[in-house]
């Protein structure tokens, strides 16, 4: 049974186990593939059978065995043989699934020419033509001839803009700028394009070039793109920042034309997973908000029952406070009694001091006048 775990193997067990069975039998053993055990076998100077050795065996003959001989200075009498990682799971791909499980899958007829076209693109086709007229009578007017292609573009943009609008989707273009568009499926917006793929050359510069190039380039190949005449259809819904994009890319003697109505079911699944996604953002959003409102309320009841706790503490000093004043209040007094002429100023001093102990006293009210007096201590305080 293959291991998923490193093993620790020396030069006579693995020279052994190779000769036992077939080679892929024993890589097996390890998580490895049998090239890879081949390797490490020549790393430690260990041979293993030749091919067609074991063809001989089941044939009834008995090849030559090679000797295991003595290892090398440099060569290990062990290794740790580590299996193969398991191959990545395939990424998900819901899009590509929900056209796999459409059954109603649209039909989208591509014209061959452009006189019924979508009024979007029939607008196109009108701005062309009335180029091309200035272009003929005004020197300064400046015309890019409509290719083939392009009008071929054209004609499948027109195709899938009746089908979608059939559907109940709408098209919609920037303002001032009416090429630049994108669907509108469930009131979740998805850019596409549809374009000609380029492919990319690159060779290496020619003597003759390299003579020619600028003294300040150092670079010794050249690269440029050439057209394909296949096209590539991308489409992309940005949600919150994140993008979620499927490509479809035409190739020799399959037309994208073709593909049109998986192209539909895949907008609008696209449409679908966005608007999941950014329900599924808005809910993290709600519980992050009610956890930051949950925080900061905690906060404020901490804060508020500290300043109760503080008015209590103050309470307590001011307590201890008037007891001393007491005292001292009551000497005052004694000393009032002795006097032999009585001094209207000090009893009229004394009785100063006792109003304000009153005032300043915490208990004057007695228990039930502290607790209200820390229950009216509000979290403004």
């Amino acid at each position: 049974m293959p291991t998923r775990q490193a093993v620790t193997v020396n030069r006579e067990e693995l020279y052994d186990l190779v000769w036992s069975q077939p080679m892929l039998h024993a890589a097996k053993q390890f998580g490895i593939s049998g090239n890879g055990l081949a390797k490490i076998c020549k790393r430690l100077e260990i041979p293993y059978p030749p091919r067609g050795y074991w063809a001989q065996v089941q044939a009834g003959k008995k090849p030559k065995k090679a000797p295991l001989r003595a290892a090398g200075a440099r060569t290990p009498e062990a290794t740790v043989i580590r299996p193969t990682p398991s191959p990545a799971p395939p990424r998900p791909d819901p899009i590509g699934d929900a056209v796999r499980a459409a059954e109603d899958i649209p039909e989208v007829p591509v014209p061959a020419d452009l006189r019924r076209s979508h009024p979007i693109v029939a607008a196109w086709v009108e701005e062309d033509q009335r180029r091309r007229r200035e272009s003929r009578h005004n020197s300064w007017s400046v015309h890019t001839p409509t290719t083939d292609l392009d009008k071929r573009i054209w004609r499948i943009k027109s195709a899938l803009f009746k089908v979608l609008e059939k559907r109940g989707h709408e098209i919609e273009h920037e303002r001032g700028r009416p090429r630049v568009l994108w669907f509108v499926i469930d009131s979740e917006r998805i850019n596409f394009s549809l374009y000609e793929r380029v492919r990319h050359r690159k060779e290496r510069l020619t003597a003759e070039e390299r003579r020619n190039r600028e003294s300040w380039l150092s670079q010794t190949w050249k690269q440029w793109t050439e057209p394909t005449g296949l096209l590539k259809f991308s489409a992309h819904a940005e949600i919150m920042g994140k993008h979620r994009q499927k490509e479809w890319e035409e190739k020799e003697g399959a037309p994208i034309e073709g593909r049109l109505g998986k192209i539909v079911i895949a907008l609008e699944a696209m449409a679908v997973l966005a608007a999941e996604e950014r329900a599924r953002r808005a809910e993290q959003e709600r519980i992050r908000r009610e956890e930051e409102h949950r925080h900061y309320l905690a906060r404020r009841a901490r804060e508020h029952d500290q300043k109760r706790w503080n008015r209590f503490r103050q309470m307590a000093t001011d307590w201890e406070e008037c007891d001393r004043l007491r005292r001292f209040i009551a000497v005052l007094e004694s000393e009032a009694v002795a006097l032999v002429e009585p001094s209207p100023q000090l009893e009229e001093r004394i009785a100063w001091a006792r109003a304000r102990l009153n005032a300043m006293d915490p208990m004057a009210e007695g228990a039930t006048g502290v607790a209200a007096r820390i229950e009216a201590v509000s979290e403004w305080d």
